[in-house]
């Protein structure tokens, strides 16, 4: 099949401004569709034409899949991008899905932009040659690098599998690396966003980003973050954006090799101290996944020595869910200094399920004064980590100590311990030179 509708019949009259309408088409799926040239050939046009012309209209679609359509080198002609507000062809596109398309380079054109303010959901799979998802704006006299491009409605965005992507919309006289998003994006209520695959992305928000007021946020609603398979990101997200991110509820983070911290570091301001907290107030599941790089969550610019995964600057007051695997880096999962803190200024106080596995170098999960924190756990899951000796490591030498303080995980359903060669307790009681059972009376 080359194309959807075939050219019409040579008449006297007929011309090119001949209109195409489906005026009742809600659905459209183009799928597997190996020959297609474009929906519609006008019989006069011999160069290669885009999937949708000025002559096709569809005045009530919502719903456009693309998949696997290898001749296609555009998906709307450019000409439409003049037309007037009113003469918008797809001005009720809610979900677009693009995958599979070898030769696209991008998805649509700024102009076309108008077109699209109802898109919900916007998902771009595996297209080797896309560089921008929207293309450079045309020059004209007055074009600035202000100019804001706004997906007003949009909820799901999905990037995944773009092996030539620089950024979301690439800025024509910007010749440096660009991040992902510059501050000419806008998702204002942005709610799931997953990046996965992407080889060029050094950076995912623009650094001019971090210093705007909290009512120019751009990414404010944000539940559900997930980033996986980038190869040359540093970091997630840089300390200032934090403030953007207060609504995030899941956040994953997958087989990033060069990944050294989720939060970069905060530039040096006058006034900055070690003290500053990283507040993922609304946060219920976190997920890192074979960082191999990763040395801390949030790592402070003046340390040198080697970091716990989370330190006293980090708080998730609401988490319930922590899955860590694959950190061959990690040697303390919380900074000793949360384990004297008050029950009040708990920071994983509601945690349900708790799964480590395959961290090289650590040697317990947690520490004996941690434990307060911790009895809200159902579920906890240890696997395969070659150096963990003891689960619950002893507790610090105090007046008054003694062989018969208590660990008790009061809530604690299902525990399951795998692949520990060194494991010689489930808790090492300091003064015992002996061997020891899994679980001792303080257990």
């Amino acid at each position: 099949m080359e194309v959807i509708v075939t050219e019409k019949e040579k008449e006297k009259g007929t011309t090119s401004n001949d209109i195409i309408a489906f005026p009742q088409l809600t659905t459209l799926n183009l799928s597997e569709l190996a020959s297609l040239k474009s929906f519609y050939t006008w019989p006069t046009r011999s160069e290669a034409q885009p999937l949708f012309n000025h002559q096709v209209a569809f005045p009530i679609l919502e719903n456009l899949v693309i998949s696997k359509l290898p001749n296609i080198i555009e998906i709307w002609e450019k000409r439409l991008l003049i037309a007037s507000e009113n003469e918008s062809t797809s001005c009720r596109l809610k979900d677009m899905r693009v995958s599979n398309c070898e030769k696209l380079v991008h998805v649509v054109r700024f102009k076309m932009l108008p077109r699209l303010q109802n898109l919900e959901t916007f998902m771009v799979d595996n297209c080797p040659k896309m560089e921008a998802i929207v293309a450079e704006k045309e020059k004209e006299k007055g074009t600035t690098s202000n100019d804001i491009i706004v997906f007003s409605q949009l909820t799901t965005l999905n990037l995944s599998e773009l092996a030539s992507l620089n950024s979301f919309y690439t800025w024509p006289t910007r010749s440096e690396a660009q991040p992902l998003f510059n501050h000419q994006v806008a998702f204002p209520v942005l709610e799931n966003l997953e990046i996965s695959k992407l080889p060029n992305i050094i950076e995912i928000w623009e650094k001019r980003l971090l210093i705007a007021s909290e009512n120019e946020s751009k990414f404010c609603r944000l539940e559900d973050l997930e980033v996986s398979n980038c190869e040359k990101l540093v970091h997630v997200v840089r300390f200032n954006m934090l403030p953007r991110l207060q609504n995030l509820k899941r956040f994953n983070v997958e087989n990033c090799p060069k990944m050294e911290a989720i939060v970069a570091e905060k530039e040096k301001e006058k006034g900055t101290t070690s003290d500053d907290i990283i507040v993922f107030s609304q946060l219920i599941t976190l997920g890192l996944f074979e960082l191999v790089s990763l040395k801390s969550f949030y790592n402070w610019p003046t340390r040198f020595e080697a970091q716990p995964l989370f330190n006293h600057q980090v708080a998730f007051p609401v988490m319930e869910n922590l899955v860590i695997s694959k950190l061959p880096n990690i040697i303390e999962i919380w900074e000793k200094r949360l384990l004297i803190a008050s029950e009040n200024e708990s920071k994983c106080c509601r945690l349900k399920d708790l799964e480590v596995s395959d961290c090289e170098k650590l040697v317990h999960v947690v520490r004996f004064n941690m434990l307060p924190r911790l009895q809200n756990l159902e579920t906890f899951k240890v696997y395969n980590c070659p150096k963990m000796e003891a689960i619950v490591t002893e507790k610090e030498k105090e007046n008054g100590t003694t062989c018969n303080d208590i660990i008790v995980f009061s809530q604690l359903t299902t525990l399951r311990l795998f692949e520990l060669v060194s494991l010689k307790s489930f808790y090492n009681w300091p003064t015992r030179f002996e061997a020891q059972p899994l679980f001792n009376h303080q257990v």
